[in-house]
């Protein structure tokens, strides 16, 4: 019994290999709006809920977030066309950051904080 259990083992784990290979592949271009700096959801169900607005460049610029965000920015302008685009579509939180003299063009990123609330990032 131990024989045939062994190579089972060894037909799933490479099964699970190929799936762990392609399924990040898969799941990108599926969630081309849910990163981590463009929670698309989160920006649609916006509505009135707090939010923060950080300059990049009040980080320090060696730390650990802001490398992240450059890094962000540099590899993704598809995806920061499209954050604002989705950050447009909802016209109530459109209204919002720029009742708070935000230009959409500067809203790199967003990220959900812990509480829920957003946190939009400018450049």
């Amino acid at each position: 019994m131990k024989k045939m259990f062994v190579p089972a083992l060894m037909g799933l784990a490479v099964a699970a290999a190929v799936v762990a290979v392609t399924l990040p592949a898969a799941a990108q271009a599926n969630t081309f709006g849910n990163s981590r700096y463009y929670p698309e959801e989160a920006i649609h169900d916006w509505s009135g809920e707090r939010f923060t607005i950080l300059r990049i460049d009040s980080f320090e610029p060696t730390s650990d977030e802001r490398l992240r965000l450059e890094s962000w920015m540099q590899g993704n302008p598809d995806q920061i066309d499209a954050l604002q685009n989705t950050v447009e579509e909802n016209g109530e939180f459109a209204a919002a950051l720029r009742a708070r003299s935000v230009q959409l063009n500067n809203v790199v990123a967003i990220q959900r904080a812990l509480n829920g609330n957003l946190v939009v990032y400018l450049r």
